[in-house]
């Protein structure tokens, strides 16, 4: 195998609620190693450094931590889909970085599975994926 067919690609992810069923949510995500994630993980390191120079409190810290962590989210989603009678708060989904830390800050399960499917590096190599589901 030439392992410069190894390359990460885009993968799309279905939310399932807590229970595992499907809630029609698709969301087409980036590999951590696409140069809009690379750029944003560059800015974060910096702000953490900038942060750290003194002015650093462990309130600030956590705060940062937070923002950044929405904010990564936001960039790996290249793009979504919602059913279309969907909602949230009466508002349709946008994808916008307010909406999405809207959803992910009111629904911990939302949060927590599409954190889970960012991590998932076997779903970003289609090769992978395959070889991976075979028993």
């Amino acid at each position: 195998m030439d392992f410069a067919t190894t390359k990460p690609s885009t993968t799309t992810a279905s939310i399932t609620y807590i229970d595992g069923s499907d809630t029609g949510v698709k969301v087409t995500l980036r590999h951590k190693s696409h140069p809009l994630v690379k750029a944003y993980e560059a800015t974060a390191t910096s702000e953490q450094i900038e942060l750290s120079d003194g002015n650093r409190t462990q309130d600030k810290f956590i705060e940062l931590l937070a923002r950044q962590a929405a904010h990564r989210r936001f960039t790996a989603i290249e793009g979504w889909e919602w059913p279309k009678d969907a909602t949230f708060k009466g508002d349709k989904p946008e994808l916008t970085p307010a909406f999405l830390s809207a959803v992910c800050d009111e629904l911990d399960w939302f949060r927590s599975d599409l954190d889970r499917h960012i991590k998932n590096e076997v779903a970003f190599h289609p090769k992978w994926a395959s070889v991976s589901a075979k028993p």
